[in-house]
C-alpha cells in the first residue's frame, strides 16, 4: 500500500491511499523533477507513477521474476534489484523525461 501525506504545522492529512501492491512496498524514489515516483515491491513488480496536483496514478506495471528490494532512479535511468535464492539480478530501461 502507498500512503500520500500532506504535511504542516505538526498535523499530518492522508490524502491518498493506494493498493495497487498486493505486499508490502519495500523501496520508492522519485525523479528529481517530482513527475514520476517508482515503487519496488515483494509483490514482484515494479510500479511507475504519475504525480500530480497530490495524486498518484499508476501509469506502468513491469512484472519481475522475484521480489524487488532494493530500486535506484536517476533522471533517465532506472535500476532494479530484485534478490531471490542467493542471487541479484541488475535491471535498467530508459526513462522518459517531459519537458514543461
Amino acid at each position: 500500500m502507498l500512503k500520500v501525506w500532506e504535511g504542516g504545522a505538526r498535523i499530518l492529512d492522508l490524502i491518498q491511499e493506494s493498493h495497487e501492491h498486493t505486499k508490502a512496498v519495500t523501496s520508492l524514489s522519485i525523479l528529481q523533477s517530482g513527475e514520476k515516483l517508482y515503487s519496488g515491491s515483494l509483490d514482484k513488480t515494479v510500479r511507475v507513477w504519475t504525480v500530480r496536483d497530490k495524486i498518484i496514478s499508476c501509469v506502468e506495471v513491469h512484472d519481475m521474476r522475484d521480489q524487488v528490494h532494493n530500486l535506484t532512479v536517476a533522471n533517465t535511468i532506472a535500476c532494479f534489484t530484485p534478490h531471490g535464492a542467493g542471487q541479484g539480478i541488475f535491471l535498467e530501461w530508459r526513462i522518459q523525461v517531459t519537458q514543461p
